[in-house]
């Protein structure tokens, strides 16, 4: 089975689409990008993640369509630091709505792979959905304490401002309130449906620890998994996904 990519827009976000050609599962696979605004490393070879645009095919050549879109939020400084926060999540609402209406599109259940920082956009946008709709959730090296990264006034965290901005906070008061509701450990134990956790053990930015504080909340539905030792810096890096394992995990969901 060939595949189709093509850069385009979906619900006003630019958007990469990998696609089968001809046919297909009707399978809908919706990417969330990373911190920052990287949405397009399906088409361009020259970035620096090989795995992720390997998976994309490979899904694609067994019939899903993949979607990677561009989640931002244009009043900030930092327009793709947006942690899962609301203009986000919005934005993947009218995606998936849009990404239903292609060719090929099955109207049935759709999956969410979260990348980094993507997860959060991913297990939010779950909330915002009352967990319908959705088949599963994967993480990849995923972010899932959000407090890890904003940390305090008196001991602010490495995204301390950008997660200010992106929730509009600006006190330790203020963010305890807003966290209640976007922290991913205190809607865990609400996912009725898999969300996989896949982490590398030396990972110093998106440790496996707080992964396995979420997966505690809901043993039944979510699940952590350690990968090894990546080679990347900080052993933050996709390099040890594998395109056969997302593509297994996929299959075993209720789509």
């Amino acid at each position: 089975m060939g595949v189709r990519v093509s850069s385009t827009s979906l619900a006003s976000q630019l958007a990469t689409v990998a696609r089968p050609m001809p046919g297909g599962t009707g399978r809908l696979v919706v990417v969330c990008h990373g911190a920052g605004t990287a949405y397009d490393f399906v088409a361009d070879h020259g970035v620096s993640w090989p795995t992720l645009r390997t998976t994309a095919y490979w899904l694609a050549e067994r019939g899903y369509t993949v979607v990677v879109p561009q989640l931002i939020d244009s009043s900030l400084a930092s327009a793709g630091q947006t942690w899962g926060n609301n203009a986000s999540t919005t934005q993947l609402d009218s995606v998936v709505t849009a990404a239903k209406a292609l060719a090929g599109v099955s109207a049935g259940n759709y999956a969410l792979i979260g990348c980094s920082m993507g997860a959060l956009t991913a297990l939010n946008h779950a909330r915002r959905k009352s967990y319908t709709g959705i088949a599963g959730v994967l993480g990849l090296i995923p972010a899932t304490v959000i407090n890890s990264y904003r940390g305090t006034t008196a001991a602010p965290g490495s995204n301390y401002a950008e997660i200010n901005a992106a929730f509009g906070v600006s006190s330790n008061g203020q963010w305890n309130a807003v966290r209640a509701t976007y922290e991913p450990a205190n809607f865990g134990a609400s996912f009725t449906f898999p969300v996989g956790l896949w982490t590398n053990s030396n990972d110093t930015f998106a440790p496996s620890s707080d992964a396995a504080a979420l997966a505690a909340t809901n043993a039944t539905w979510i699940t952590q998994t350690n990968l090894g030792v990546s080679a990347g810096a900080s052993g933050h890096d996709f390099d040890l996904v594998t395109p056969d394992a997302v593509d297994s995990w996929l299959a075993g969901l209720s789509w």
